[in-house]
């Protein structure tokens, strides 16, 4: 019976370090509604402040989907965004000037 248990934690393990980034992935697409999210381009918070997102699923949509945000955030959830508001919220959270064009989705 132990030998089975080793056995199973050895295969999953494996399993997980094999695709490190499958239930990141499937958190963010609980972040929005399947018709967008389904399509959209998966990131990840950099690994440092001021650095770039980390892309773990590139699409052609215009639509992209983060994790919640890093600890000492204001909030917790995923989030998808379309195009603008995503320009939008990445050029505030850098402290670069924002320009509104149009209305944004989140």
């Amino acid at each position: 019976m132990k030998l089975t248990v080793l056995c199973l934690f050895a295969a999953l393990t494996a399993a997980l370090r094999a695709r490190p980034n499958t239930w990141k992935i499937a958190e963010r697409l609980r972040a929005g509604p399947h018709f967008k999210a389904n399509d959209a381009t998966i990131l990840d918070w950099p690994a440092k402040k001021g650095g770039e997102f980390r892309v773990l699923r590139k699409s052609r949509s215009e639509w992209t989907c983060l994790p919640g945000p890093p600890p000492g955030a204001t909030h917790d959830e995923p989030g998808c965004f379309d195009k603008v508001f995503f320009q939008w919220a990445t050029d505030g959270l850098a402290g670069r000037p924002q320009h509104i064009e149009r209305l944004g989705v989140a």
